[in-house]
């Protein structure tokens, strides 16, 4: 149950839908006040934390996750709790099915390098439908695209499993997901269970673990076949809570994704961020 409704003012220009971009600020909150919370509910997500300002207002600019919709309530949580009802209207998507898909990422090199030196004197191993071909882990998937503008899901099979440290470090990561909203946000989302490298347990289902920079690369398609290569991934707030080894913003690896496009996809699909073009 969240611990205000009332309080909080949505600003004009926020869009209300999955991954839209949203600004809200409330009053009444210490001067200067460091540690607000903004969490959004039913089921409690930690979005983000924030300082107020000398007067004691809290404003707060950021993305919803893009995996919800419906009714929702919004609050910043400090010395006193603001809230708002807020309603996440899904996109009228038009889907068409993507049968195959693959995913190539090296999660991490610096990462792969200490897991596999002399300190964390570790391994990976993988599973589940996942491969290993040095520098990159492939994942093969499935799922779902927009014929207008590639937006969509593509969710792919697959593990990749992280020990060193004797044991205390234990992560596993799991079922890569991408989702492209049609305003250009992408998102990988993973399952990270295990233990993190400091030893805690982590249990993170679905984790929105990196953003992905859409505009930094250059769709192609050939022969019925979307690339998109090389896209930059940074580790999100949440991927880094659930991680435990970097903090959010570190740079990952980038991203490839491979994907043969339906027949009734070809000639009407859109670069991947929305632009009035065709691909042929």
């Amino acid at each position: 149950t969240p611990p205000a409704t009332t309080g909080l003012s949505v600003l004009p220009g926020s869009s209300l839908v999955p991954g839209g971009l949203v600004s809200v600020e409330a009053a009444g909150f210490e001067p200067n006040e460091a540690g607000i919370l903004v969490v959004l509910y039913s089921d409690p997500v930690l979005l983000d934390t924030i300082t107020a300002d000398a007067d004691g207002v809290a404003r707060w600019s950021g993305r919803l996750p893009v995996t919800l919709t419906g009714e929702h309530t919004l609050t910043l949580q400090g010395s006193v709790n603001r809230g708002a009802a807020i309603t996440i209207v899904a996109a009228n998507q038009e889907q068409c099915t993507v049968e195959v898909a693959t995913l190539t990422w090296g999660f991490k090199e610096t990462f792969r390098s200490y897991i596999s030196g002399a300190i964390a004197n570790g391994e990976w191993t993988v599973a589940d439908g996942a491969e290993y071909s040095t520098p990159d882990f492939t994942f093969t998937g499935a799922g779902s695209l927009d014929p207008t503008d590639s937006s969509g899901s593509l969710q792919f099979a697959g593990s990749i499993r992280f020990t060193g440290h004797e044991g205390v470090l234990d992560t596993t990561v799991a079922n890569p997901r991408i989702e492209v909203l049609d305003s250009g946000v992408a998102v990988l989302l993973l399952d990270v269970t295990g233990t993190t490298q400091s030893g805690e347990p982590v249990n993170a289902i679905g984790v929105e673990f990196a953003d992905l920079d859409l505009d930094a690369v250059e769709p192609l398609t050939e022969d019925g076949v979307l690339t998109l290569a090389g896209i930059p991934a940074t580790l999100t707030a949440a991927g880094a809570a659930a991680f435990g080894t970097y903090p959010a913003g570190e740079a990952l690896d980038p991203i490839t994704i491979v994907v043969e496009l339906p027949a009734d996809c070809i000639t009407e699909a859109a670069p991947v961020g929305g632009e009035e073009s065709q691909i042929d």
